[in-house]
């Protein structure tokens, strides 16, 4: 199985930045029935049905002590139908085919056995009813058609005049070497010169006829009598067989096709159980956790992960938790402090519930996102032909439907600071009473002044010892977030010279980082 997101559900950009490719591998298994499988963005009841199935046959799976690895082991042994359903429904499968319905049907049975205690929810016999009725027409192993007496005749006298035929061809073929000294198989013919010198012998061969082309002479079988009274009786007797096995199949077909619309269903049924134990067995190898919907807007992440950041900083990496609920709520903190990063983790994770998937932290309540959107900072792209400015504007022109979640890294940052700050405090007083939850970083002191908006920052760095180095300074980050009252905020952010300090840690010219020193002690 390998998963891929529906084309245009997310910017490929980001999908690259947050490692949503390396996430979704975390999934992909040789599973037969479940391929190529498109994520699409789900609706909120579908959502709460799709993880309320999951949490309950995970329960299932806990309880009775299921070897969920030998489940999905044994679904692989499973072979795809898609090819094979189309037969099935119009009556008209083959042997070939049987063979593999034969198959599947064999394997499905070895995992229902796994899972007795947690059966399928639709009709399960309908697996035994095709077994029994490829039992009467197969031999064991579905590989071939078992034959009647009549069959059996038939079968053998072609076999036996098969047998005469090439003895018979051998015999032809041997007297045109010794008459000609030409090797000839039946029933190719052959080329040779016109003034090739076994020509007089040719002419003089019962066996051969002659063809006279542009260039060569084409040798063809001239059959004698004999040859042709077996040929005819052959094909006498495969005209019976293919009767008799037409009359075989069509039986067999009626039986089978009353049962199409049951064996469909369930077969629909375990890809989506198998998709189900696969999404299960990940989050079990990989600590992964299942959401659970909020009936009212809420987003409650407790230390939540973005992967691929993990994965480069795993010794420093210190997972998100987070609790904002709808209106507005604003992110302050100073540069390399974690504030888009934040925004990313939180996006990661809404993405992952939007598509039904389980997500890389200890616990996420949350109220399903209908809209979703993510606003990374940007100076414009030459395809819309709009600046930063422009496509931050542009964002917000979408209709909303609550709950939802709207996030944008540096609110008005794209334009004048003095517009900035006066855009940022109508847009915050606009959507502070929303339904929907939006999430904003921002650097603008002004903004603290907006009514009914919640304000969290991020943890400052310690400024308690000597930090040599950017590596150990990336270390020193606690990239965590805190809530804060707006007066607290006010006053770190006027005393706060957190940026100066951060700036101090890169590979700057002595003489710059001496005026930085005494912008901090001043």
């Amino acid at each position: 199985m390998k998963l891929e997101f529906e084309n245009g559900l997310i910017d490929s950009d980001i999908y690259k930045e947050l490692g949503f490719e390396g996430f979704l591998a975390l999934f992909q298994r040789e599973i037969p029935m479940v391929g190529h499988t498109i994520l699409k963005p789900m609706e909120r009841q579908s959502a709460l049905e799709h993880f309320q199935r999951l949490i309950q046959l995970d329960s299932q799976i806990r309880v009775h002590q299921a070897d969920l690895a030998a489940l999905v082991q044994q679904g692989a042994r499973l072979p795809s139908l898609e090819a094979v359903l189309p037969f099935f429904r119009d009556g008209v499968l083959e042997p070939y085919h049987l063979f593999e319905l034969g198959q599947f049907v064999s394997e499905e049975l070895d995992l229902r056995a796994l899972e007795i205690s947690f059966p399928l929810p639709t009709a399960g016999e309908i697996c035994r009813t095709l077994t029994q009725i490829l039992r009467k027409y197969t031999t064991r192993d579905y590989s071939n058609l078992i034959f009647s007496t009549e069959e059996e005749a038939v079968q053998k006298s072609i076999t036996l005049l098969n047998q005469q035929l090439q003895k018979a061809l051998k015999q032809v073929e041997k007297e045109i070497f010794q008459q000609t000294g030409l090797k000839m198989v039946y029933p190719f013919s052959r080329e040779i010169g016109k003034d090739d010198e076994k020509l007089k012998s040719v002419k003089a061969c019962s066996y051969l006829q002659i063809s006279e082309g542009k260039e060569f002479l084409t040798l063809d079988f001239v059959p004698d009598d004999a040859i042709i009274r077996i040929v005819t009786e052959k094909s006498k007797r495969e005209k019976e067989w293919n009767n008799l096995m037409a009359c075989k199949l069509e039986t067999l077909n009626s039986e089978l096709k009353e049962h199409y619309e049951a064996f469909s269903d369930y077969y629909q049924c375990r890809s989506k159980r198998l998709f189900d134990y696969i999404l299960l067995e990940t989050k079990e190898q990989h600590q992964l956790c299942f959401p659970k919907l909020h009936p009212t807007p809420l987003f409650k992440l407790e230390k939540g992960v973005l992967p691929s950041l993990r994965k480069i900083n795993p010794g420093s990496y210190n997972p998100l938790t987070l609790e904002i609920k709808n209106g507005v709520s604003l992110l302050y903190g100073a540069n390399m402090t974690g504030k888009t990063t934040v925004l990313k983790t939180v996006f990661f994770h809404l993405m992952c519930v939007k598509v039904g998937l389980p997500i890389p932290a200890d616990s996420l309540t949350l109220s399903f996102p209908n809209q979703l959107g993510l606003r990374l900072k940007s100076s414009g792209k030459t395809q819309t032909g709009l600046s930063g400015f422009g496509e931050e504007l542009q964002f917000f022109c979408r209709e909303d439907v609550s709950p939802s979640f709207y996030m944008v890294d540096e609110l008005f940052h794209s334009t004048d600071p003095v517009s900035g700050v006066e855009l940022s405090q109508a847009f915050c007083e606009e959507y502070a009473d929303s339904e929907s939850l939006y999430f904003f970083t921002s650097h603008y002191p002004e903004v603290l002044n907006s009514p009914n908006v919640a304000f969290f920052r991020m943890k400052d760095i310690p400024e308690s010892g000597e930090i040599e180095n950017l590596e150990e300074f990336l270390q020193k980050v606690p990239f965590e977030v805190e809530p804060i009252t707006a007066d607290k905020l006010k006053g770190s952010l006027k005393s706060g010279k957190q940026s100066i300090r951060v700036a101090l840690h890169f590979p700057l010219s002595d003489s710059l980082k001496q005026k930085l020193r005494k912008k901090l002690d001043g």
